[in-house]
């Protein structure tokens, strides 16, 4: 519990991780703000939507401009591997009987630092709607979806893209481990854009996780089958999930860490 308050309290004061909090809170408000106006900047021709149904759109948006992805892979490098470059690392080794419990303590951190960007991001999607939208032509009464299977759908995309990122920054962790920060973060940045691109391939993009994170697959289903397959895609990245967190305390276990 010490090391990983150390870690909190460590990453948490860092400025970039302060500034993507609040850019993620703003960026929701300021875009339902561009809307109201009907500036032309955002054109959604003649949507209306509910607080959700604009928060699963913004999430979107931010997901396929690779900014939630992109910053994460940016926090994690610096946390990961600027740190084993550096030889922090190696002081806080010095204190710790298990090296491991290091980097489960960072894993730990970066899980918090996606947690709240989505608390974020969602409340400052929901303050957008209720401040902007709600009471105009652009906005209904409801905070839901009227139809409950798209309320559904919009409920597994959230998760799912939470998820999602939680499966990349665990990829990010594993390279950064491997890898030096000058490698690592180009690695990470291309992972997002190749992992982009094979969602084109309709052979094997129900096992990438940027095309199970969107999950346009639902739009397929409807009734109970929507919750059906929306867990399966969950358990698929959460599979991911366990098992890039042993890969990456076995390669960290087994590391030199003079590099």
């Amino acid at each position: 519990m010490k090391i990983l308050k150390m870690q909190l309290q460590k990453n948490f004061s860092r400025s970039d991780v302060r500034i993507s909090f609040f850019v993620f809170c703003a960026v929701p408000f300021a875009i339902a703000f561009m809307i109201s106006m009907k500036s032309g900047v955002i054109d959604i021709g003649t949507s209306v939507f509910s607080a959700m149904g604009y928060t699963s759109v913004i999430l979107g948006l931010l997901k396929s401009l690779l900014l939630i992805g992109g910053v994460t892979a940016l926090i994690v490098t610096a946390i990961v591997s600027k740190e084993i470059d550096s030889g922090l690392d190696n002081i806080f080794l010095s204190r710790l009987k298990k090296r491991e419990n290091l980097l489960i303590s960072k894993m730990f951190t970066i899980d918090i630092f996606i947690t709240l960007v989505f608390a974020l991001l969602i409340v400052g999607c929901v303050l957008g709607w209720l401040v902007f939208l709600r009471d105009t032509e652009f906005g209904t009464k409801l905070f839901w979806e009227k139809d409950s299977e798209n309320t559904r759908r919009i409920i597994f995309t959230v998760v799912r893209s939470y998820l999602e990122i939680i499966v990349y920054s665990k990829i990010f962790t594993l390279i950064s481990i491997a890898c030096k920060y000058s490698k690592a973060i180009i690695l990470n940045l291309m992972i997002l854009v190749v992992m982009r691109l094979l969602v084109n391939i309709e052979a094997i993009r129900n096992w990438i996780p940027t095309y199970i994170g969107n999950a346009s697959d639902l739009f397929e289903y409807t009734g109970n089958k929507i919750v059906t397959h929306g867990v399966q895609g969950s358990l698929i990245l959460l599979l991911y999930i366990i098992i890039l967190i042993i890969l990456s305390l076995y390669i960290y276990k087994m590391k030199d860490m003079a590099r």
